[in-house]
């Protein structure tokens, strides 16, 4: 009988084991359905809020289009206007200018478009050399206000099969950067290489440089390395979209302070031996040399300009008006020179060229 009240006492023991597990198990799958529940309506908000902001994001991309397809008008009037400016210094920070601000609207179009749709290239075999010869000229202006020169090392025998306005746009852009981060009185050297089936075009300059973090994200929309830069942002973005439909790649080698390479690829079809062991050079240069009597001559000049400051454009340019030796080349390149860095407020270069002039 004993064993039978022991049995049956295991038996009540083992059953309520079993009904508190069972509850605690349904207390459980309740509780996951309920969470289950909750992150599936969390889920559903957050696809909400995603496709809100992905409209929006649309959105804000078409206003942005269409703002700055609208600017085209204008900026393509004021380039043509400036034709029409008689003082050549005005005029051509009006060209450069406005040719400056018409490229960044095309850049900003086309990466907007060619996000939507291929890009259609008009490919023929062309001079490397020639096609930077004509960047370097058609963005000289960019380079001379900091008196930067520019060395063209590109061998006047490659040539690849390129879209020539796209490339042009991507050198110019490459150009007006390395200028940009450059100091005064700097260097910027262009080159290209034969590496494997490709040639590789690069820009080298002395600059500010672009710190390790910023060069994955360089060439995406928008990235700027400091907030200070003018820039969009987007001209890089541009170069990439442009480098990759012609099957080439594009990067960047830099350390902070030391300077930066910006580099590009083009597939190259047909490998020449260059055995030479020659350094083709081109260069491009803004240096300003005075005689002793230029010297004497523009010292009166310089010494009413000297007190002034150079946010007084009108006082300098009338007092720059009065010199009388304006044919001769070497003064006639100090003038122009010295009114860009007037308009530019370039006070560095406006001081070193004042301070030429001065004889000993």
């Amino acid at each position: 009988m004993l064993m039978l009240y022991i049995g049956i006492g295991i038996l009540i023991i083992f059953v309520f084991l079993v009904f508190m597990s069972y509850r605690k198990k349904k207390k459980a799958n309740k509780l996951l359905t309920e969470k289950s529940d909750e992150i599936q309506n969390q889920a559903k908000k957050l696809q909400m809020i995603n496709e809100k902001l992905h409209k929006l994001d649309k959105f804000k991309e078409n206003m942005i289009s269409m703002i700055v397809h609208d600017l085209k008008n204008p900026i393509i009037a004021i380039i043509g206007i400036s034709s029409d400016i008689k003082d050549s210094e005005i005029k051509k920070v009006f060209h450069y200018s406005g040719n400056k601000m018409y490229n960044l609207i095309q850049n900003m179009l086309d990466v907007y478009k060619f996000e939507e749709t291929d890009i259609k290239l008009n490919l023929n075999q062309l001079s490397i050399f020639e096609i930077t010869e004509n960047v370097i000229k058609e963005n000289w202006y960019f380079c001379e206000q900091k008196n930067i020169s520019v060395q063209n090392r590109i061998h006047p025998a490659y040539e690849a099969e390129l879209d020539k306005s796209y490339i042009e746009r991507i050198l110019g852009n490459l150009l007006i950067n390395a200028a940009k981060n450059s100091k005064n009185n700097d260097k910027i050297i262009i080159s290209c290489e034969q590496e494997d089936n490709y040639l590789k075009i690069s820009f080298t300059d002395n600059g500010c440089g672009i710190p390790k973090s910023y060069q994955d994200k360089i060439f995406d929309k928008y990235t700027k390395v400091n907030n200070s830069d003018a820039g969009t942002g987007i001209g890089l973005a541009f170069c990439k979209m442009i480098i990759e439909a012609h099957k080439g790649n594009i990067g960047v080698i830099s350390e902070k302070e030391k300077g930066a390479t910006f580099w590009f690829t083009l597939p190259y079809t047909n490998p020449i031996e260059i055995n030479n062991g020659k350094v083709y050079i081109k260069e491009w240069k803004t240096n300003i040399e005075l005689s002793q009597k230029d010297k004497e001559l523009l010292s009166s000049l310089v010494k009413k300009i000297k007190p002034l400051q150079i946010v007084e454009v009108t006082n300098i340019k009338t007092l720059l008006a009065t010199i009388d030796e304006i044919e001769n080349p070497r003064i006639s390149h100090w003038h122009e020179s010295l009114l860009n860095a007037v308009f530019e407020h370039n006070q560095e270069q406006y001081n070193q060229l004042l301070n030429i002039v001065i004889v000993n």
